[in-house]
């Protein structure tokens, strides 16, 4: 948000935060809750998790979206990187806890009325159905 803040109040779409000093600052974002959540709860709580793909995964979820598609959920270090950007080139993330705190997401989610499945190749993230892109497509 500090680095993009321009871009967020630029924004005419609907912009969202788990950051409460965030949500201060840009009064226009939408507070989301990441509490401790271990289930699918409705809005504006989100189920917890450790990373962003957790809270994205999350709010599409508690958006009720039918069908959720990963991407670039690789959940490893591919090429010595640990991100397709640079913003966290030196900082290496803990995959087997990302991974991990997806356990169970998949059966909360059918039973929620959402598939999610992993058209990322190659990807660590065991937890949801793999499925090519160009079939996904």
């Amino acid at each position: 948000f500090r680095t993009h803040e321009n871009i967020v109040a630029e924004w005419q779409g609907i912009a969202a935060t788990t950051c409460e000093q965030a949500k201060k600052k840009q009064p226009k974002l939408r507070l989301l809750l990441s509490g401790s959540h271990t289930t699918f709860p409705p809005l504006p709580h989100i189920r917890n998790g450790t990373s962003s793909g957790h809270k994205a995964v999350a709010l599409c979820v508690a958006c009720k979206a039918k069908r959720i598609v990963l991407l670039g959920f690789d959940m490893r270090v591919v090429d010595g990187r640990t991100h397709f950007h640079d913003d966290y080139i030196e900082r290496f993330p803990k995959y087997d806890s990302f991974r991990s705190k997806f356990s169970g997401w998949n059966k909360d989610a059918l039973a929620f009325g959402v598939e999610i499945v992993n058209a990322t190749p190659h990807s660590a993230l065991k937890e949801f159905p793999f499925v090519s892109l160009s079939e996904t497509l």
